[in-house]
């Protein structure tokens, strides 16, 4: 069967692996009023495989101009 191992020591995490942090994405987050799908289908074309940036079109049916802040706040939040 399998046997025990006692670890004596703790284990050390290498220097390099530490303190690593992951580069941030370029975000842009657009807000359209209505059903957004004209809006998304434009917005989608941008996307040529080698930018440093996605676009998120934000979730929404709102005609209202502080409804439409909203859902960009939320958004954000996400």
């Amino acid at each position: 069967m399998g046997r025990r191992i006692e670890i004596t020591h703790p284990r050390k995490i290498s220097s390099d692996r530490v303190g690593k942090l992951r580069k941030p994405e370029n975000k842009i987050i657009i807000a359209v009023e209505g059903k957004n799908k004209t809006e998304k289908l434009y917005f989608d074309n941008f996307d040529d495989g080698k930018k440093s940036y996605s676009i998120t079109i934000a979730k929404g049916n709102d005609t209202d101009p502080l409804k439409l802040v909203k859902s960009l706040y939320k958004e954000i939040k996400r």
